[in-house]
């Protein structure tokens, strides 16, 4: 009875793993993130929330055409990579989704056919009148559908929904969040161009590697990377400096980005469907994860250019 029991249950481990599907090797997908939760400080002026579009200063103002403090508004927009997407990287406002096919990774070792082109989000840092209401964080929910489409078109899944909370200051250009004259790390004001740059910070922006889904008996993982405006993996973001997160609101060692005075900067994301989780010094972690595929991407790129 027992060789008998200990069969059944040996045919029964090999029926289970019989019934995984043959790995799906390429994907149609739907990516899109939206703001929510915006706060804003006091002062007046107009401040305006919308699922792709934060922005504050002058009411009538616009943020793409500035022109003097008074008038001028300042605004963080959600764009899609996805969308004409060279040479400049797509649109920078309007949002999503974004769309297109993917390859799954079978080896950790990215290849251009690989990488999922997604969102990006773009600030519009334009001079403001003191006494306007700024913004002071929201969150970003991304969410990714995806589809089968090779060795067999199959049903449409849903990857992990990615929530992140960031905060913002807007700082003033001649300095004080770090003394007189001085920006919140220390540096002198005029030491940047433009004065003091504003801040963007996220306590914990873990969830951006490995998030795994299962589909047809099997297993795969997606994962968050930066883009530069060529389109190629890179950091994006870096560790901000203890009184930079503090001034933020946040713990030391958060991580964010600086952006300066007068211009408009853009952050671009892009994904990543393995067939096995990525090896990263610091598991979750978006930053090391942008730093992990930037070297494996840019090498490949530069095998296929």
């Amino acid at each position: 009875m027992r060789k008998m029991t200990k069969l059944m249950l040996a045919m029964s481990m090999v029926s289970g793993l019989a019934q995984a599907g043959p790995v799906v090797t390429s994907w149609s997908y739907i990516n899109d993130a939206i703001f929510s939760n915006s706060g804003f400080t006091g002062g007046n002026g107009l401040t305006f929330e919308s699922a792709y579009e934060l922005s504050w200063g002058a009411d009538g103002g616009d943020y793409k055409v500035p022109t003097n403090s008074n008038d001028n508004r300042s605004a963080l927009t959600i764009g899609n990579v996805s969308k004409n997407p060279n040479p400049a990287g797509g649109t920078l406002d309007g949002g999503g989704p974004a769309t297109g096919s993917v390859m799954t990774d079978l080896n950790n070792t990215i290849v251009p056919g690989e990488v999922g082109l997604g969102m990006s989000f773009t600030h519009w840092n334009n001079i403001l009148n003191g006494n306007r209401a700024t913004l002071t964080g929201a969150t970003i929910t991304d969410t990714l559908k995806l589809t089968p489409l090779t060795p067999a078109l199959g049903s449409e899944q849903n990857a992990p929904t990615l929530i992140f909370n960031f905060k913002f200051r807007e700082t003033e250009n001649a300095g004080g969040d770090g003394g007189n004259n001085r920006c919140a790390d220390g540096s002198l004001a005029s030491s940047w161009v433009g004065g003091c740059p504003d801040l963007f910070g996220f306590d914990n922006i873990g969830g951006g590697i490995n998030q795994s889904f299962g589909y047809d008996g099997n297993t795969y993982f997606a994962s968050v990377l930066t883009l530069d405006a060529n389109l190629q993996p890179t950091l994006g973001f870096s560790t901000l400096t203890n009184s930079e997160c503090a001034i933020l609101g946040l713990s030391n060692n958060c991580f964010g980005f600086r952006t300066q005075e007068g211009l408009q900067t853009t952050e671009r994301f892009a994904f990543v469907i393995s067939a096995k989780p990525f090896e990263t010094p610091e598991p979750g972690s978006l930053v090391l994860l942008g730093l992990a595929l930037a070297g494996l991407g840019a090498t490949r790129y530069r095998k296929s250019s």
